[in-house]
């Protein structure tokens, strides 16, 4: 079901997906900085959290899941250096509709 506060712009793109409109791609970007936000922090947790007692109450670390979250957290910065790239060319490409139409 389409919500009736939908722009004729978004019914188009979702209409047609493989011609999104800039409005979509800096959506598009958006979700994918907030995305690789929210992995930064889980794997930046799961460092924190990567110590268990063992039964001589010294702590152990458990290298195989640093270096995964080590692993994550490089990955989720890439991700979020795309995302940031896909927001900027999308807003450029705003700022030249305005100035084409102006």
């Amino acid at each position: 079901m389409i919500e009736s506060n939908l722009s004729s712009s978004a019914l188009i793109r979702d209409l047609n997906p493989a011609r999104p409109s800039s409005n979509g791609v800096i959506d598009a970007g958006l979700r994918g900085l907030e995305s690789s936000q929210n992995a930064l922090v889980r794997s930046a947790q799961e460092v924190t959290f990567a110590t268990v007692t063992s039964n001589e109450n010294q702590p152990v670390v458990l290298e195989a899941d640093i270096q995964q979250a080590l692993v994550d957290q490089i990955r989720s910065q890439q991700v979020f250096n795309a995302s940031a790239e896909v927001v900027a060319v999308g807003d450029e490409n705003i700022g030249t509709l305005v100035d084409t139409i102006a």
